[in-house]
């Protein structure tokens, strides 16, 4: 049995309606995939030198994901690929960056006036899983990503006042805020789209 039926079971037993199953499969999903991720992340991360940074950025895009949504891939064993190969790849970038001083103040201020553009616009992007049934549902959503923009920059400039230790930290919470914001995007989406028919899934979705 798979985490999906397993999520079903419970809410038939709870006798749950219909869109209370949706939000209890949909977080016990999440949750399942959300610490498989973290590990696969953690060890890769580890492997490459780089666990604090991509975690941080890992941390961000689960923030911001939760509130604004975002392509996604259509199976757990790609989500998971993707996820362990991408973020030590921001992690590793956010060194690299961090290493130019002069870049640094302007990436930090940058990236979260890109994101909060990206949510104003965009935000929230359904999903099929978890979907949006109220126009109020949509406004909250918005409202709540744009404040977890704001406490992503707000975290970013405490980051950046702590010295260079807090500055590659800093920047790896930015590469975090830009693929939040390109996973919004039709461009996001068809770039999942490829790695989803690349990894040998059928289609990619849009999801929260």
């Amino acid at each position: 049995m798979n985490v999906r039926s397993i999520a079903e079971y419970l809410g038939e037993k709870a006798g749950l309606d219909a869109e209370t199953r949706d939000v209890v499969r949909f977080g016990i999903e999440s949750l399942y995939l959300f610490v498989a991720g973290l590990l696969a992340v953690t060890l890769v991360a580890w492997l490459l030198g780089c666990i604090p940074e991509a975690l941080a950025a890992t941390g961000v895009v689960v923030v911001l994901r939760s509130f604004a949504g975002g392509a996604h891939l259509t199976g757990p064993g790609r989500c998971m690929a993707v996820t362990a190969l991408l973020f030590p790849a921001l992690g590793k970038a956010a060194q690299t960056i961090a290493a130019w001083d002069s870049v640094v103040p302007a990436f930090i201020t940058v990236t979260p006036f890109v994101c909060l553009l990206a949510v104003l616009i965009l935000a929230p992007v359904d999903n099929p899983a978890k979907p949006i049934r109220t126009a109020a549902h949509r406004r909250r959503l918005k409202i709540l990503a744009a404040a977890a923009v704001s406490a992503a920059a707000a975290v970013q400039a405490a980051l950046l006042a702590a010295g260079a230790s807090g500055e590659v930290m800093a920047v790896a919470a930015g590469l975090g805020l830009l693929w939040q914001s390109f996973i919004l995007t039709s461009a996001g989406h068809a770039v999942m789209h490829a790695a989803d028919r690349i990894l040998g899934g059928r289609r990619s979705e849009k999801g929260v």
